[in-house]
């Protein structure tokens, strides 16, 4: 699909589903989820018969003529990795405080002294234009990208954030890469240039960020039986992710029901209607509809759910605003699925208000070694595999 189309696509879609009825009353049990389950149980019988093995979780929301349910499974029963999933309330925040600013996406950011244990820290010392990173951060998964606007956002800054905007439970208080618990409590000034790159604004601060790992729901954070730590010394013993960021797979889809326009969400809505038009975009597009080489970015990178197994391009008949998680063996995926009906020959191409959708959230972890940090996951064999088939599985029932 043109990029232009594409784009279109996305804004129409919010419209037409933001118009539709709110949630109905939820329907009794997980009917559709374990329709679904059994039904997959003969290509993963191992993952359907353990599900807590895998940690398995699914949110699932669709609509009929009566509005919107909801159904879960096994909701938020043991703590998972939250991995890249973090990076989509983070380009929220950044584009709230972008707004509070009275500045464009089109401004330049840099990190001034970057620590050296975040991903691409001398990366971080240039300037890049927001829209950019935000668009690096959600369509490729860039670690480098989320760790800028963390610096911008204000790590010392995200708890507060968090609960004014709802999350009581969730806690982003780490960078991606291989910076410890203390090097975390540091944050970092930022600089900001406007498109010309003209200096506008800098602050070299580098406040202290009060780390305190929250309870998880009492859940444990302890995973594995070994892991390699950051001198890739064999530690016996479960990895404790305390100090970790913590967001679940619920977080995730309160999200996704709001990009999708089925529920509000106060982070959502702090958003001017430019920043959410440009959010969902940017969420539906392909990596090669943003310029990123399709050789090493193909349709299938960063789309687990119904497509994750696929070579080749994505048809046009299938659309995906979502963002994916991908750490320690633990897979995830918050996903509004689409699917628009085939055109008849010698017609145009359907509406996009004609999409079957739902919204699809799930993690599942897969390390068969149980040694964490070893980089030998089975996420190509099983992980990948079983979520594109849960999200064709439940976007064949929209």
């Amino acid at each position: 699909m043109h990029r232009r189309t594409l784009l279109q696509t996305g804004f129409l879609l919010g419209a037409a589903f933001a118009a539709r009825p709110g949630f109905a009353a939820p329907l009794p049990g997980t009917a559709r989820i374990n329709a679904v389950l059994a039904a997959m149980r003969v290509r993963f019988p191992e993952v359907i018969d353990a599900p807590e093995r895998f940690r398995l979780q699914i949110e699932y929301s669709y609509p009929d003529r009566n509005g919107w349910h909801h159904e879960s499974y096994r909701q938020n029963a043991e703590w998972t990795a939250p991995a890249s999933t973090v990076k989509l309330p983070i380009a929220m925040l950044a584009l709230h405080r972008l707004a509070q600013l009275k500045l464009p996406r089109s401004t330049q950011l840099k990190v001034l002294s970057p620590p050296e244990c975040a991903a691409q820290a001398a990366e971080l010392a240039e300037f890049e234009p927001l829209a950019r990173t935000l668009e690096r951060m959600l369509i490729v998964s860039d670690n480098g990208a989320f760790n800028r606007l963390y610096e911008f956002v204000g790590g010392d800054r995200v708890p507060s954030l968090l609960r004014r905007f709802g999350f009581s439970n969730a806690k982003l208080q780490a960078r991606l890469g291989a910076c410890t618990p203390e090097e975390n409590r540091r944050g970092r000034g930022v600089a900001l240039a406007d498109a010309t790159g003209t200096l506008i604004w800098q602050d070299a601060t580098a406040p202290e960020i009060l780390v305190i790992a929250p309870a998880a729901g009492g859940r444990s954070t302890k995973v594995g039986n070994a892991y390699l730590d950051f001198n890739e010394n064999l530690i016996a013993g479960p990895k404790d992710f305390q100090y970790s960021n913590h967001w679940t797979i619920s977080d995730a889809h309160a999200l996704t029901l709001a990009i999708a326009g089925v529920k509000t969400h106060p982070l959502w809505s702090a958003l001017s209607v430019d920043d959410q038009q440009f959010l969902r975009a940017t969420l539906m597009k392909l990596p090669r509809e943003a310029g990123f080489n399709e050789a090493e970015y193909p349709d299938a990178w960063g789309k687990f759910l119904a497509f994750g197994d696929q070579k080749g391009r994505m048809p046009d008949t299938l659309r995906c605003a979502n963002k994916i998680g991908e750490a320690y063996g633990f897979l995830l995926d918050s996903a509004w699925l689409m699917r628009l009906p085939k055109a008849l020959p010698g017609q145009a191409k359907m509406p996009p208000a004609m999409a079957k959708s739902c919204i699809v959230s799930a993690v599942i972890y897969v390390n068969s070694d149980g040694v964490l940090n070893d980089d030998q996951y089975d996420y190509e064999t099983l992980g990948v595999p079983f979520l594109a088939e849960l999200g064709r599985r439940f976007l064949a029932l929209a």
